[in-house]
């Protein structure tokens, strides 16, 4: 069986395109909402206050 990334190993040292990010746009989703979908753990489940930001 074949790597699967093994098309993507140009990524690795130095490359054109230096270091790689992704960036992410949410439409209509609140920012707590949004880090739920990414397995953030929520501050009640961490036993931290929580600060409500509304922004």
């Amino acid at each position: 069986m074949t790597d699967p990334l093994a098309q993507l190993t140009w990524l690795d040292g130095d490359n054109p395109l230096d270091d790689i990010f992704c960036v992410s746009f949410f439409h209509q989703l609140a920012p707590r909402e949004v880090l739920r979908r990414f397995g953030a753990v929520s501050p009640e489940a961490s036993g931290r206050p929580s600060t409500n930001s509304s922004r």
